[in-house]
Order: structure tokens, then C-alpha cells, then sequence
């Protein structure tokens, strides 16, 4: 009964179209992570423009929608990617480094030692068996602290009360 916000990364789409039409039906938000996972920061505009273009070609052919939402990969943004992205970039507020542990006990952890999480994007990647483990318990432990988990749209919506702009990056100071 609880949804989440997904950002895959386009090149991988194709391979996992129907665990994310599943996700979609459960009432997931499906999202962009950019073609290959590229740093933008550091790419040119038109390394940028593919690496979104080609992604949302992947969605679209998946889903039949392209995403609105985008998480730069390695939460690397600047002035020129903010001035010329037409997605809402959004970021996180608590890491678990689930890709650098791989541990479903430390990714509980980091999660349940972690305090107030009210307002909060935890970022988890969804590749790892071992992220899919430490999921099985961190919802049902959420949703026993009195937590809803929402989609990141539903989140600006209902914390914030707020609507998304583009040239704009959502991450730590406006979550939570």
C-alpha cells in the first residue's frame, strides 16, 4: 500500500519495462536518473541534451509518457544545467549509500538511526538485492513510526504546498 518515487536510469529501461509498468500501476512515480548515468556537471550541453532525450525516448517507449522529473546523477548540478533543463531536478535528503554497503542491515540502520524523517527523499537504488532486502523491513518499520510514504509529486504537494519550477534544484534544505 505505499509508493515511492523510481529514477531509472534510461539505458536500463527496456530490460526492466515491466517491473516499472508494475510500479506505475501500483501508483509509483516513474523518473528520470538520465540515459547512462552520466555526471552533467561535468558534459557539455549537448552531452546533457542526449543523455535526457535519449532517456525520456526509453520512458516513452516503455511507459508512453516521458518523465517530469529528473535526479542528476551524483547530485552534481550547475548554474548551466539549471538554466537549461526543462525537468525538475530533485535530489535527496537522507543517503543510505546502499550502492557503497550492499548491506540490507546497514541501509536498515542508516534509516532507523537516522531520527525525525518527516518531509524526507531517502535515496536507495533499486539494482541491489541487498536494497530490495533492507526495503522488506524499512516500510514496514516507517509505517509503524506513523510515517505515509509518498511519491515526491505527492510530497511537494501535501509538505510543502508548494508546485515544482525548472531552473530550480530540490534536495536537502527543501526536504525535510
Amino acid at each position: 500500500g505505499c509508493v515511492a518515487t523510481f529514477f531509472e536510469v534510461g539505458n536500463l529501461v527496456k530490460q526492466g519495462t515491466d517491473t516499472i509498468k508494475r510500479a506505475e500501476a501500483l501508483g509509483c512515480e516513474i523518473a528520470s536518473h538520465t540515459w547512462s548515468h552520466a555526471n552533467l556537471q561535468t558534459s557539455s550541453q549537448l552531452v546533457i541534451d542526449s543523455q535526457i532525450e535519449k532517456a525520456d525516448e526509453a520512458f516513452y517507449e516503455a511507459i508512453g509518457k516521458k518523465p517530469v522529473l529528473l535526479r542528476p546523477p551524483y547530485c552534481a548540478t550547475d548554474k548551466e544545467l539549471l538554466a537549461n533543463c526543462d525537468k525538475y531536478l530533485i535530489g535527496w535528503s537522507v543517503d543510505t549509500n546502499d550502492w557503497k554497503y550492499r548491506d540490507a542491515d546497514k541501509v536498515f540502520s542508516v534509516i532507523k538511526n537516522e531520527g525525525d524523517l518527516d518531509g524526507d527523499v531517502i535515496l536507495m537504488h533499486s539494482l541491489y538485492d541487498s536494497t530490495a532486502k533492507a526495503t522488506e523491513r524499512i516500510v514496514p518499520y516507517l509505517v509503524d513510526k506513523g510515517y505515509q510514504l509518498v511519491t515526491i509529486s505527492e510530497l511537494i504537494k501535501y509538505k510543502n504546498e508548494d508546485f515544482l519550477e525548472t531552473g530550480k534544484y530540490y534536495t536537502y534544505n527543501y526536504f525535510g
